[in-house]
């Protein structure tokens, strides 16, 4: 379970990484199934490790987000192991990657990070927010 960071981190992963040295952690796609606000699961994260480590973030956005489909949503994961799908806006995604330094182009759809889209691509139709930040 990402939110028992006790036992992740300092139980599981200090044991295969060096923690004193600068590491990437990705949360892919992990926080809109968690309905307790994820902040303080981040900051868990975030404050174990070494200045110039990596956050990479990407949180599906409610801003935008059509009810039926965030309903339809909720409904789907409400079957798993999830529970629920909690969107959160772009305010509430940004105070995720509070007090670490997010690089440009920013909190942007991840479609952005790309300047060609590949041939064949069509747009998400999922509002998904990401960024990449750096621990100072």
């Amino acid at each position: 379970d990402g939110r028992d960071v006790e036992v992740v981190v300092d139980q599981a992963a200090s044991k295969l990484v060096r923690l004193d040295k600068p590491v990437c952690v990705i949360f892919n796609n992990v926080w809109h199934y968690v309905p307790e606000d994820p902040a303080g699961f981040v900051r868990g994260y975030v404050d174990r490790l070494a200045p110039g480590s990596a956050m990479i973030l990407e949180h599906a956005c409610s801003d935008g987000l059509p009810q039926d489909l965030r309903d339809d949503l909720d409904e789907v994961f409400a079957h798993t192991l999830a529970g629920g799908f909690w969107p959160r806006s772009t305010a509430e995604i940004g105070e995720l990657l509070d007090g670490l330094e997010v690089l440009p182009p920013g909190l942007v759809s991840p479609e952005v990070w790309r300047a060609e889209a590949p041939a064949g691509h069509r747009p998400s139709q999922l509002p998904v927010l990401a960024a990449v930040a750096i621990k100072r």
